[in-house]
């Protein structure tokens, strides 16, 4: 992860601290970066094939590695890895529509809502094709897809009506996602609460109600909005002079965060991009 950047100045007293406009995080700063569509998949001057059933897609390892160091690592030649020897990593146990909007993401800064992916039947569902995005985002560690994954998904349940089979979305989240990758699940709770007089009337998503705890859970905390006890980081510093200001990276500005869910939860954005200025010393709290 890069240092963290100190803002060149702040406010007077009883006034607001000027905050970064972004935070640096680790890869993710190169999400601005585009490279023309037409070398994704040109084998002109590709040094990498990815393979994903049977699809194989031409790339390049100096432009993944601006997103990832997982194919540089997988291909170094000390590392032992069959990869290094044929340049070609496999990617199993992921949608192939999946892998495709990973390597347009890769080359573009974005990727697109419908896959043009030949040969494949049909796209995955909506909006199943965001979370398995970020599932494999995730697996390949790359933070800054996650955020795109989640917030384009927070677009499509914020403005379409929840359907029948939003639990197959719930389900799928949290079986590729640990317990503390709240970013995710956060979105999907949220859209929960904002919908649930219709859900309950489908069967099936009762029945995952029952089955997993730990949206249930997750549900009654933040439906109960039961206050928990305040952690000493995000409300206080050592340096005991300017107030925490609670910085959101996806909101960009201060923001206030989610009563009963974790210190970095967003209450704009329900997601857990929060982050915390103490105005006295200047600096972000770890």
């Amino acid at each position: 992860m890069q240092k963290r950047q100190h803002p060149s100045s702040h406010s007077s007293a009883g006034s607001k601290s000027t905050i970064p406009s972004s935070r640096p995080r680790g890869r993710s700063s190169n999400s601005s970066l585009t490279v023309p569509t037409r070398l994704l998949d040109d084998p002109s001057h590709s040094d990498l094939t990815v393979t994903v059933g049977p699809h194989s897609f031409h790339v390049h390892k100096a432009i993944l590695s601006l997103r990832t160091s997982f194919f540089t690592n997988a291909t170094n030649p000390s590392s032992g890895f069959t990869e290094s020897k044929a340049n070609v990593v496999t990617i199993e146990e992921h949608s192939p529509h999946a892998v495709w909007r990973f390597l347009k993401y890769c080359y573009t800064g974005d990727y697109p809502e419908v896959s043009t992916l030949d040969g494949e039947s049909g796209d995955d569902p909506s909006p199943l094709r965001h979370t398995r995005v970020y599932a494999l985002a995730d697996m390949l560690d790359v933070p800054s897809l996650k955020t795109v994954a989640t917030a384009k998904l927070k677009r499509k349940l914020d403005t379409d009506i929840v359907s029948a089979d939003f639990h197959e979305t719930v389900r799928d989240a949290y079986s590729s996602t640990y317990p503390g990758d709240k970013e995710l699940r956060n979105v999907l709770v949220h859209a929960t609460r904002k919908h649930l007089g219709d859900l309950v009337h489908h069967e099936e998503f009762r029945k995952l109600l029952l089955e997993l705890a730990e949206f249930s859970g997750q549900l009654v905390i933040e439906s109960a909005n039961v206050e928990r006890p305040v952690c000493p980081t995000c409300k206080r510093c050592e340096c005991g002079k300017g107030p925490i200001h609670n910085f959101c990276s996806m909101c960009n500005k201060n923001v206030d965060l989610v009563p009963g869910l974790q210190c970095t939860t967003c209450a704009l954005c329900k997601m857990d991009t929060v982050e915390h200025f103490c105005s006295g010393c200047l600096r972000w709290l770890s």
